[in-house]
């Protein structure tokens, strides 16, 4: 795949040259220098696993556990300094009536030595060092849209499949979406960028691919989906509706059976089995108008239903959601209430022969160490967004989580201010059980300020000085960390 888009991007510039009718394409770009450089404090993990929260950086990153991340997420983690200079073009040109394309490239180079270091037993994470380097390519992306296909090939930047499959993540692929006679077909294949992975990385011969095929039956569309991970290691089959009933009334459902073998399970889940199969149920009604929306909803999610990059879901979570908006010109508010039921794997690390903080696992029985554990938990939040000036937006988020099988109110506040062209605060506090393998209490407080400038039409200044605390209470860690971020960008 790669050897076949590399070629097409120099035939492609070759015509460029050649043919004076695509000599004729529209060309865009801009270049950007960036300095990034972040201080992790006296716990370099504790720091790392704050800025990969959700509400954050939001990186499939659990660093307590070699399990939970991979290399190529590790590599967005701020940089410990970091100088560099980014080059994006964008050739644009439309063949046809009915066709036109777009080829993005983006080359970077780099003033001095990156580094990154987080202090772990994981080969992963330990410190990295990147020299100097010249002008290289670092991501290339054509797209070609007909009168009935959109195709994507190259570089696919948060490619969006499924909640529970493949939740924005980056792959090198293809990306098609096309009409089929009255169906609605999309496909996509790809795997990891091998220069962000180690050899050694779980995921650095996967491959991702999905099949979807819908067709709209005037007031329901109906789709079948098909998505896995290589030769069937891991396979999703899932059946999803919309129907509209009426014209504040609608409604959607999906059921997903999910099976992988060991193949797949060795490497990536944390509960290991020759085959593990299981089943994700969801429904949701809704009610709109103009300007008030309020849905009731309910999701299953089997305890053996393997997750594939689905940061914001868990297995084993039953739940059931009310929530509501109302949408007015200067002032929005929006609420949610949901009550969870918790049913999943976890390792017992009294009766395991087996180090929580080491990555051998060599020397522990995966079935007889593992249990069924049990909790219910109640959600609780409410928000809103207020337009205080024709430039200034405000929003505001509270949400307070109540656990049955400890006293621990779990919190999070957070705000956030933007102004154009002028300072964007944003302030979380954070009190949270990291229920992964409960092996933490998460509390942090994390303040972000910042100014997005337009000096000109074509250039513009972007500058962020972040600081977080945070402590985990189980593992009696506390530490501080902060980072310098700025970017200056000139458009042509």
């Amino acid at each position: 795949m790669e050897r076949v888009f590399k070629l097409s991007l120099l035939v492609f510039l070759i015509s460029i040259i050649a043919n004076p009718v695509l000599a004729e394409v529209d060309i865009s770009g801009e270049v950007r220098t960036i300095y990034d450089k972040a201080y992790y404090g006296s716990e370099e993990e504790l720091i790392g696993e704050i800025w990969a929260h959700p509400e954050l950086l939001d990186l499939n990153i659990y660093l307590y556990n070699e399990r939970y991340h991979t290399t190529e997420d590790i590599l967005k983690l701020p940089q410990n300094e970091f100088f560099k200079q980014e080059y994006a073009f964008r050739f644009k040109e439309d063949l046809n009536e009915q066709t036109d394309f777009q080829l993005d490239i983006l080359a970077r180079s780099h003033f001095i030595e990156n580094k990154r270091q987080v202090d772990t037993d994981s080969d992963k994470l330990a410190e990295r060092r990147d020299p100097p380097r010249d002008l290289e390519l670092y991501r290339a992306l054509l797209k070609v849209e007909g009168a009935n296909y959109d195709l994507a090939i190259g570089d696919l930047v948060e490619l969006k499949a499924e909640d529970y499959f493949l939740h924005r993540k980056d792959l090198k692929g293809l990306d098609m979406q096309s009409d089929l006679g009255s169906f609605d077909l999309r496909t996509f294949h790809g795997g990891h960028n091998p220069d962000y992975l180690y050899e050694n990385d779980p995921n650095w011969e996967k491959k991702y691919s999905g099949l979807v095929l819908s067709r709209d039956l005037r007031s329901s569309i109906v789709t079948g989906k098909y998505y896995f991970v290589n030769n069937n290691e891991l396979v999703n089959l899932a059946l999803a509706t919309e129907t509209e009933f009426t014209q504040l009334l609608s409604g959607e459902a999906e059921i997903v059976y999910n099976t992988s073998n060991s193949s797949y399970n060795d490497k990536i889940v944390d509960h290991p089995d020759d085959e593990r199969s299981d089943l994700l149920a969801r429904a949701a009604l809704t009610a709109q108008s103009d300007q008030a929306t309020l849905s009731l909803g309910a999701e299953q999610i089997g305890k053996d239903f393997q997750l594939v990059y689905a940061d914001r879901l868990k297995r084993g979570v039953t739940a059931v959601y009310l929530e509501g908006s109302y949408k007015q010109e200067s002032f929005s508010p929006r609420f949610k209430l949901e009550a969870q039921d918790y049913d999943y794997w976890d390792l017992d690390w009294e009766e395991a022969e087996y180090d929580p903080d080491s990555f051998e696992d060599e020397d522990y029985d995966k079935e007889k160490d593992y249990l069924s554990k049990k909790y219910r938990k109640l959600v609780a939040g409410v928000g809103a967004d207020y337009k205080l000036s024709q430039q200034t937006d405000l929003k505001a988020d509270y949400k307070a989580r109540w656990r049955d099988d400890t006293e621990n109110i779990e919190s999070q506040l957070l705000f956030r201010a933007d102004r154009s062209s002028y300072l964007r605060p944003e302030l979380i506090f954070n009190n949270e059980l990291i229920t992964q393998l409960d092996t933490e209490e998460l509390n942090f407080i994390y303040f972000k300020n910042g100014v997005e400038y337009s000096i000109s039409e074509r250039r513009a200044l972007n500058f962020n000085l972040s600081y977080l605390y945070g402590e985990d209470k189980v593992r009696d860690q506390r530490s501080d960390g902060n980072r310098l971020y700025i970017d200056y960008i000139l458009k042509f």
